[in-house]
């Protein structure tokens, strides 16, 4: 799940036609959609207009989607998890990611890995509406605990705080910060069921 915000903001950018140089990607280390269509319908995509090309690929991504989420809930393995995207028009001005505990005795919790609200769109709430939709979709889903962490004294920290979150602690030096080192915030934040 390392690379996955970014590749999903990358794809995102590339299927709507913008030119995105990004190494890493979900052609060469995930689902090679854009290989595959042009096989399926034997074409080549240098040979046919971008909107095509690019309708095919979102369809063919689509119906793929469709197809996971039915072998999961047949293994009674309902994804629970969520990547919700704030978009103004063409642009992505925001995204935050719910990954679910992996182990067996913390079905009940969730883990938000990452909230990016881009500078232009800072200021105006994004931040607080990207998290408000991921903890209702987290209740939605049964999660009861969140937890996360945050650089200590970012904007985000003071977010959380007015969000209700509950500080556990305060790591030192927990990752390299420009030339440097940073401190991280923990919190937590119990979530009400679901009416």
């Amino acid at each position: 799940m390392s690379y996955a915000q970014a590749e999903f903001i990358v794809r995102y950018m590339r299927m709507r036609g913008r030119n995105v140089f990004y190494p890493m990607g979900f052609d060469d280390n995930g689902l090679p959609t854009e290989r595959y269509v042009e096989q399926k319908y034997e074409i080549n995509k240098a040979r046919t207009t971008r909107s095509e090309f690019r309708a095919l690929c979102l369809a063919e991504t689509a119906e793929v989607a469709v197809g996971y989420e039915r072998f999961w809930r047949k293994l009674g393995l309902l994804p629970r998890g969520a990547i919700v995207i704030a978009r103004h028009g063409d642009r992505v001005d925001g995204v935050v990611v719910l990954a679910p505990g992996w182990a067996p005795n913390q079905a009940h919790r969730a883990d938000v890995t990452k909230l990016l609200v881009h500078r232009r769109a800072r200021s105006a709430g994004l931040g607080r509406r990207l998290m408000t939709a991921l903890e209702d979709h987290a209740r939605a889903m049964g999660f009861r605990l969140l937890t996360l962490d945050t650089r200590r004294g970012d904007a985000a920290e003071r977010l959380y705080r007015r969000l209700g979150w509950c500080e556990v602690g305060v790591i030192p030096d927990y990752a390299i910060y420009g030339q440097g080192w940073c401190d991280t915030v923990v919190f937590y934040k119990r979530l009400a069921p679901s009416p």
